[in-house]
């Protein structure tokens, strides 16, 4: 295949409620050096293993959306930094589609190991992801001993001076109040940014219900001690809502629950085994790797027609007897 994008200018994508499709997430493998409590489920699960995109099905893929105008690409997991060849797959998006905003979500275990060479291959923003800044409540969370090296990540991340570095941290009741200071205390005097991510519910994670912790419930622990000053959104597919915390750090919400981005959704996601998934917490979604041949345009008639099943909304997941569909993927099949 070429090594440049396809220069093909297609309709850009839209879905059946006139939302334009901008962001493209792609798990790369579903495997993972830690066990979050909330991402996999306490028993055991099926890896797509012996069926993950290879590079040159990510190379199609990325080709393909380009030339709908997607401007985003964030690769996720598991955790991209075990795929032997990322730094490879980060090169080939920088390099030739150079207006695409590349992002990584990552634990940070092995950014201390492979930092340097995503950095020069391309990568510039990256988001960690981290629920305690703390070694026992980590290893609680996370059920492996890898603090320190996730710490030595971080620290290593902003030594090498990426554009954007942004912890991203599940808010988990009665877990997640006490690790509140002391987030706020790390990124004094950086630019490191905090975003609270509201727990969302996935086949086989832990109980919604009771480890619920909403914005306006860590809010209100912050506004105990500090001063909060809103800070206004860029644009409207914005997914997250930014304060700073006393004038000098900033920190910032991902409400998906309480208050839903939905009507103003941009974004799609390919899995580890290569299927569209349109919308986060529907299972409709179709197989792409036996289709990718960016002039074949039974390809791009797939790809509208899976749009045009992407919800409206997602359910509402607060009232009691909502659960999600035991059929459906884990979280770490899905892809962050």
């Amino acid at each position: 295949m070429s090594d440049t994008c396809t220069h093909i200018l297609r309709k850009p994508l839209t879905d059946s409620f006139e939302r334009e499709i901008r962001s493209l997430r792609i798990s790369i493998t579903e495997k993972c050096n830690l066990r979050c409590r909330y991402c996999m489920p306490e028993d055991s699960y099926e890896h797509h293993s012996k069926d993950v995109i290879t590079l040159e099905e990510i190379k199609l893929l990325v080709e393909v959306f380009h030339s709908f105008g997607i401007n985003k690409i964030r690769l996720t997991g598991g955790e991209p930094t075990l795929r032997p060849d990322l730094t490879e797959i980060v090169r080939f998006i920088s390099n030739y589609c150079p207006n695409i905003e590349l992002n990584m979500t990552t634990n940070g275990v092995l950014l201390e190991k492979f930092g340097i060479d995503l950095l020069n291959a391309g990568l510039k923003r990256i988001n960690i992801s981290i629920d305690a800044i703390d070694p026992v409540e980590f290893q609680y969370i996370t059920q492996r001993n890898q603090y320190q090296k996730m710490m030595n990540g971080i620290l290593f991340a902003l030594q090498l001076g990426f554009e954007s570095i942004k912890l991203n941290v599940v808010a988990i009741k009665d877990f997640t109040e006490r690790q509140i200071p002391k987030f706020i205390k790390f990124i004094e005097g950086t630019n490191l940014e905090v975003r609270f991510i509201e727990l969302m519910p996935f086949s086989g994670n832990l109980n919604f219900q009771d480890k619920f912790l909403s914005k306006n419930e860590i809010l209100q622990v912050i506004e105990q001690t500090h001063a909060l000053t809103p800070i206004q959104k860029d644009n409207l597919s914005q997914t997250f809502t930014m304060y700073y915390v006393d004038g000098k750090v900033k920190i910032g919400f991902i409400p998906s629950v309480t208050d839903s981005f939905c009507k103003n959704c941009d974004r799609v996601r390919i899995t580890a085994d290569g299927n569209l998934r349109p919308c986060l917490h529907s299972s409709n979604e179709i197989n792409l790797t036996n289709l990718l041949n960016p002039l074949d345009p039974e390809l791009e008639g797939h790809i509208r027609e899976a749009l045009r099943k992407k919800w409206k909304e997602h359910p509402d997941f607060r009232i009691a007897n909502y659960r999600p569909p035991l059929s459906d993927r884990a979280m770490i099949l899905i892809g962050g």
